[in-house]
């Protein structure tokens, strides 16, 4: 497999800008609501494009037609450097609903993911709920809610031993209890040998986006290894910059 074919896409509130352009993204990703920062560095963007850049609502950096990283953006800058100019834009998932706040009362019997909905259709923030894989219990008490939405969303969570994380599709709720793998990762999307820290398995992989939450199983010259994806790193550069993703699972 080809782990150095550079193929990176920017997206501004779905339109493709920069094509051409060298770009650079640092993104990091965890099972959690809290915004991450999100970096891109853009050399000799257009004026055109750039219009464009700094009135968009939303970035989204694609290999292919995997999504890498996606957010609103919260600063865009431009210096001169070597006599080019050097675009940089911070974005970040989730400020919308990181921001927001409810004051919502429900009646007793609701399951735990339609608590879920209701809450983040009262936080007007417009993010669904886009997956839910946890213990769907119901609630015999009717349920109050007061202040931010994230909080509120973490608890209920935690409540069926699961995290609550944003995805670009909305939230999703990831059980913490082992299930059937849904991703395979065979050697051949391997770039170097998985590292054991305890009960954390590093692996180098391809440059995909690879779903947060889900259960994995990494093979490596005739070992395997199950666990849940709890974070993901990636640097890329579609020059001859940094080109690597990393991905963090919780073995089981």
């Amino acid at each position: 497999m080809d782990f150095l074919f550079r193929d990176l896409h920017l997206f501004a509130d779905g339109n493709e800008i920069a094509q051409g352009c060298r770009l650079s993204l640092t993104a990091e990703e965890t099972l959690s609501l809290r915004p991450a920062l999100q970096r891109l560095e853009i050399l000799d963007l257009s004026d055109s494009s750039a219009a464009l850049l700094s009135g968009a609502r939303s970035l989204e950096i694609r290999n292919g037609d995997s999504i890498l990283a996606f957010g609103t953006p919260s600063e865009i800058l431009t210096r001169a450097v070597s006599g080019k100019h050097l675009t940089s834009a911070v974005f970040s998932s989730g400020l919308a609903l990181w921001e927001s706040s409810v004051s919502l009362s429900l009646a007793a019997g609701l399951k735990v993911s339609d608590t879920i909905r209701k809450l983040l259709e009262a936080s007007g923030c417009g993010v669904p709920l886009a997956a839910f894989a946890a213990e769907d219990a119901a609630f015999l008490r009717p349920q109050a809610f007061f202040g931010r939405t994230c909080d509120a969303l973490d608890l209920l969570a935690r409540r069926v031993e699961a995290d609550a994380f944003l995805s670009s599709a909305g939230v999703c709720v990831s059980g913490r209890n082992a299930r059937e793998p849904a991703l395979i990762l065979p050697e051949s999307a391997l770039a170097a040998p998985p590292v054991l820290s305890g009960s954390r398995l590093i692996l180098t992989t391809t440059m995909l986006g690879w779903p947060l939450g889900s259960f994995v199983r990494a093979e490596w010259q005739g070992n395997a290894w199950t666990g849940r994806l709890v974070s993901r790193l990636i640097q890329a550069d579609n020059r001859d910059g940094p080109w690597r993703s990393e991905l963090e699972l919780e073995v089981m």
